[in-house]
C-alpha cells in the first residue's frame, strides 16, 4: 500500500473567507470532496453545477485552476435554466514531479469570460513505484451524426505505463446531444490491456433533435488511470455522403471527351481544296 508521508505533506488552501467581488449565480458542489490519485495519473472529478440565479445561463464553461505542470481538460454546459442542475465532469492530472501531499483545487464557472461562480475540491497525491499510463491514440475531434439514430464514436488507446490496466472504461462527459446505449451505467468495459498494446474501442450512442454538443471522451482503468480528449458533434436532419475525388475526376474527363466531340463534328468533312479540285476536273471534262 501507497502511503504518503507526513513530513512531505503540503497543508491544504482553504477557500477565501472573503466575499467574491462578481455575483455568484452558480453553485458548484463536488460529488466526492476528497480524491487520490498518484504522481502523474489523472482522475475524473464529477461536480453537481446548479443555476442559482434568475435567468437562464448558456456557454458556461467549467475551469480547474491550474497548477504549473499539471494537466486538465474542462467541462461545458450549453445551457441550464433557473434552479436546474446538472452533472459534470472535468479531469486533473498531477505531474509526476509533484510533490505528495494533499491540494485543494478551485473549480471555476465561467460564462463569456466571466467569473459566475467557484467550488473546490480536495486531492491527495501519492508518491507512486510503478507508473500505470493510459493514453488516447486516435479519437474524432469532430463528428457529424445524424439526428435521432444510432451510430458509433471510434477510440484507440495504449497502455504506455509499467504494468497491466485491468476494466478499461469509455464514457462521455457534457456531450447532450446524444445518450450511451447501456443498460445501467453508462461505460462499455474492457477486461485487460497488457504493457505497451493498443486496443480499438467505441461507444454506441443514440442522438437526439439537437444541433450541437461539445465535450470529452474519458478512459480509465482500475489502476486509477486516465486519458481524456475532446469532441465536437454536429447532427443534421439528414447526412449526405461526400462524392470520392475520383469520381469528380471522372467527371471531368468526360466532359472534356464529350467537348472535343461536339468540336470535331462542326468541322467539314472534306477539305476546300479538294472540292475546288474536284470542279475543275468536272469543267475540264
Amino acid at each position: 500500500k501507497l502511503e504518503v508521508n507526513p513530513d512531505e505533506t503540503l497543508p491544504p488552501m482553504p477557500p477565501s473567507e472573503e466575499k467574491p467581488t462578481y455575483k455568484v449565480i452558480l453553485e458548484l458542489k463536488p460529488l466526492n470532496f476528497t480524491l487520490s490519485t498518484y504522481q502523474g495519473s489523472g482522475i475524473p472529478v464529477e461536480f453537481n453545477i446548479t443555476n442559482i440565479g434568475e435567468k437562464t445561463l448558456s456557454s458556461i464553461d467549467l475551469i480547474g485552476v491550474k497548477f504549473e505542470g499539471w494537466d486538465y481538460t474542462d467541462s461545458n454546459i450549453e445551457e441550464l435554466q433557473p434552479e436546474e442542475s446538472v452533472i459534470r465532469t472535468i479531469m486533473v492530472q498531477p505531474s509526476i514531479s509533484t510533490k505528495p501531499g494533499f491540494y485543494v483545487i478551485p473549480v471555476k464557472g465561467e460564462t463569456n469570460e466571466e467569473q459566475i461562480g467557484i467550488g473546490f475540491f480536495k486531492l491527495q497525491v501519492l508518491k507512486i513505484l510503478k507508473l500505470a499510463r493510459i493514453e488516447i491514440l486516435e479519437s474524432p475531434s469532430k463528428i457529424r451524426l445524424k439526428k435521432n439514430s444510432l451510430a458509433k464514436i471510434p477510440v484507440l488507446i495504449k497502455n504506455t505505463g509499467e504494468v497491466n490496466l485491468t476494466n478499461i472504461s469509455i464514457m462521455l462527459d457534457a456531450l447532450d446531444c446524444m445518450s450511451v446505449i447501456q443498460s445501467d451505467v453508462n461505460q462499455t468495459t474492457y477486461p485487460f490491456l497488457p504493457i505497451n498494446t493498443s486496443l480499438p474501442i467505441s461507444i454506441s450512442v443514440r442522438t437526439n433533435d439537437a444541433d450541437i454538443c461539445r465535450g470529452s471522451v474519458i478512459i480509465g482503468a482500475n489502476q486509477n488511470t486516465y486519458a481524456f480528449s475532446h469532441i465536437n458533434v454536429e447532427l443534421r436532419k439528414e447526412i449526405k455522403p461526400k462524392m470520392p475525388l475520383i469520381y469528380y475526376a471522372l467527371f471531368l474527363i468526360a466532359v472534356l471527351i464529350l467537348v472535343f466531340l461536339i468540336q470535331k463534328m462542326k468541322k467539314p468533312m472534306v477539305d476546300k481544296k479538294e472540292i475546288d479540285s474536284v470542279k475543275k476536273e468536272v469543267e475540264k471534262s
